[in-house]
């Protein structure tokens, strides 16, 4: 029975003495990948990061169908108009689902077309934001500039 006991005590001391040396300890993870997920021929953008990576990497995402999977917060992130300026125009389909992106602050005095969108030439759908804007020599909340062939549906600033 002593035997027992001893042996009890020891595999209960191993997990303890090993938290203790930070074997055991919880590990810190990365943040979730910034790159969106792409599922059935659309770009799903559920998080801050997400929206801020296709804004950072435009030339991939201009043309492409993007859909949000939530409301965002976009308070503290730098935000370069969507499509226009350096970049060719938003010519996909953008669709909000009805969610809001908001804490938008834009900078845009030395842009030709400010606005969550710079220039629109695709579809923006059942999206609204919410922005600060400054500047631009075309500005607006939603776009700078609907083009040729451009449509807003359903969406607000």
């Amino acid at each position: 029975m002593k035997r027992l006991s001893l042996f009890l005590a020891i595999l209960l001391a191993i997990p303890i003495l090993l938290g203790q040396s930070g074997l055991l300890a919880p590990t810190a993870r990365a943040a979730a990948d910034p790159v969106p997920p792409e599922s059935s021929g659309w770009v799903l953008v559920s998080t801050a990061e997400q929206l801020a990576y296709i804004d950072q990497n435009q030339a991939d995402y201009v043309g492409r169908n993007i859909r949000l999977t939530n409301d965002i917060d976009m308070t503290g992130y730098d935000w370069i108009p969507f499509g226009g300026n350096e970049h060719g125009p938003f010519t996909g389909l953008f669709d909000g689902r009805g969610h809001r992106i908001s804490g938008l602050e834009i900078q845009g005095h030395t842009w030709f077309a400010a606005g969550f969108f710079g220039i629109v030439r695709g579809t923006v759908t059942d999206l609204g934001v919410s922005v600060q804007l400054e500047g631009g020599q075309y500005a607006g909340g939603l776009a700078g500039i609907l083009a040729d062939g451009g449509s807003i549906v359903r969406s607000y600033s």
